[in-house]
């Protein structure tokens, strides 16, 4: 019906004033009848977003219970990219404003119902650039965290994205032996081999050849000829051949070894890089931990039993100040040969096979007595 007085007409707005108010101070989402405000969310995930034009607020679930009173909840559609190389799924969220490009779990992809891929050419948001300090070229990082040979001009990535340089990181090799290492200081020459599948992870990029690396050495026994090389990556009797392409560096002579001790630590040297083989006992076919220390401590004469926990009740039980190179650091899963100098032998698993490295990690550790 029609308000013809004037007077009904004016109570009839102040009325409505003084119930939006009343809304407002009790706190009632007054906003969310607002005609310009929209919700929605991505077909990929389960977070709710109020739009207003081009900004989003994600909003918790009491707030969003409120809201679908009043509202419908739009959802939002997206193109799907990836790499040719790599397994990650890039969405291009076709939200209001400036498109938002996001790296999809397994989950939001299946949420998103497995749509159609596109494959991407060049770059796609998210990735970053990356240059080692061993080479000027240039690899692409997807979100995945897989790396790839960028296959255009370092002046097209940098007009892209900023480029990360890692001047002292780096990949390299001795030009006399296949194994590559990743050098985590290039200058002070430290670093540890890597498995052909973490090189390839990181994209196969270009190693630097080296002669040999810094605190590397080569050495003889006394009245001997054969050649040991100590490094960064193996320990091992090396050809002339090799040592002339390492550029002739020094060989130290060392005395031979007369003692049981000086035996097992020439021999765990002998046997670094033999591959591990869960209950193996010969470096012929490979060996577990407590398989290589009963090979060689039975080499001089010692017969222990083939586990670690029984290689550890073999022995006496000594202090870290006492313990000398030829006993064992043992704990009740693992088992090694003690250097003397804070590192051990030790075949550790199919990553690293047979090593020579630290063993800070081993918990509850014990140093083990098996020679005089």
């Amino acid at each position: 019906m029609t308000l013809r007085h004037p007077l009904r007409r004016m109570r009839a707005l102040t009325v409505g004033t003084l119930v939006l108010a009343v809304g407002a101070v009790a706190g009632l989402p007054v906003d969310a009848y607002a005609s310009s405000a929209k919700y929605m969310k991505a077909e990929y995930s389960k977070a709710i977003y109020k739009v207003t034009g081009t900004t989003r607020v994600k909003l918790t679930y009491p707030q969003w219970k409120k809201a679908r009173r009043h509202h419908k909840l739009i959802k939002v559609h997206a193109k799907y990219y990836k790499y040719g190389w790599d397994t990650a799924v890039i969405a291009d969220t076709n939200w209001p404003g400036p498109n938002s490009w996001v790296h999809l779990t397994a989950s939001e992809y299946k949420r998103a119902g497995r749509p159609h891929i596109r494959k991407a050419t060049t770059y796609l948001p998210g990735s970053r650039f990356v240059r080692w300090g061993t080479s000027s070229q240039i690899m692409l990082l997807s979100p995945s965290g897989r790396y790839h040979k960028w296959q255009y001009s370092n002046s097209k990535a940098a007009s892209l994205g900023h480029i990360e340089t890692y001047s002292n990181h780096g990949f390299e090799r001795l030009s006399w032996s296949p194994k590559v290492a990743y050098m985590t200081n290039l200058r002070k020459g430290h670093g540890s081999h890597i498995s052909a599948a973490t090189f390839k992870r990181y994209g196969k990029p270009h190693v630097k050849k080296v002669k040999h690396f810094p605190g590397d050495t080569f050495w003889r026994y006394s009245g001997k000829s054969t050649i040991h090389y100590d490094g960064l990556m193996e320990n091992r009797t090396i050809s002339k051949a090799k040592w002339r392409k390492a550029g002739k560096p020094t060989v130290h002579v060392k005395k031979s070894p007369t003692t049981k001790r000086e035996k097992v630590i020439k021999l765990a040297k002998k046997y670094v890089g033999t591959k591990y083989r869960y209950g193996g006992t010969s470096p012929s076919t490979g060996w577990d931990c407590s398989g290589f220390t009963r090979y060689v401590y039975k080499k001089v004469g010692v017969s222990l039993p083939h586990s670690a926990s029984g290689q550890r009740a073999a022995g006496k039980i000594i202090s870290k100040s006492k313990a000398k190179a030829g006993d064992l650091v043992a704990t009740s899963s693992h088992v090694g040969i003690y250097d003397g100098h804070g590192k051990m032998y030790d075949a550790g698993n199919t990553r690293v096979d047979t090593i020579h490295r630290t063993f800070s990690w081993m918990k509850p550790l014990k140093y083990v007595r098996v020679l005089p």
